[in-house]
């Protein structure tokens, strides 16, 4: 069955960026964004057990008050649970449209951290008095 398009909500790399720019500061947080990154690198092996795994823990409605339940990851880290569930799941071609795009493995690593180069500081010429 496929679902019509525009009930399927886009997710797109900017929705990981944000996740994990915004759980950078605690580490429960950041906690949370790699138990739901794992399962959208799951997901991304589609076919394999990792992504059956990853399909059955999304739609798994009765662990709702488990602290790592797919709810309790997207109220911790202040997502709409229904909403990126719709969207995960319709990455899987048996639960949604086909050709769906997934990020890249780089698009769902933590952000890197860029180094502020300060200019060099002038050397001081030493004058002819004092060189001699």
């Amino acid at each position: 069955m496929t679902a019509h398009r525009s009930s399927v909500p886009p997710i797109d790399s900017d929705l990981f960026d944000t996740v994990a720019a915004g759980a950078s500061d605690l580490p429960e947080r950041r906690l949370l964004a790699a138990v739901l990154f794992d399962a959208v690198l799951q997901l991304a092996r589609r076919g394999s057990a990792g992504a059956a795994d990853a399909v059955r823990w999304i739609r798994n409605r009765d662990d709702d008050d488990m602290p790592f339940s797919f709810t309790a990851v997207c109220e911790g880290l202040g997502l709409d649970a229904d909403y990126l569930a719709r969207g995960l799941l319709a990455w899987n071609p048996e639960h949604g449209e086909k050709g769906t795009p997934l990020p890249s493995r780089r698009t769902l690593a933590a952000p890197r951290r860029h180094r502020v180069a300060l200019p060099a500081r002038p050397r001081r010429r030493r004058s002819d008095a004092a060189a001699g």
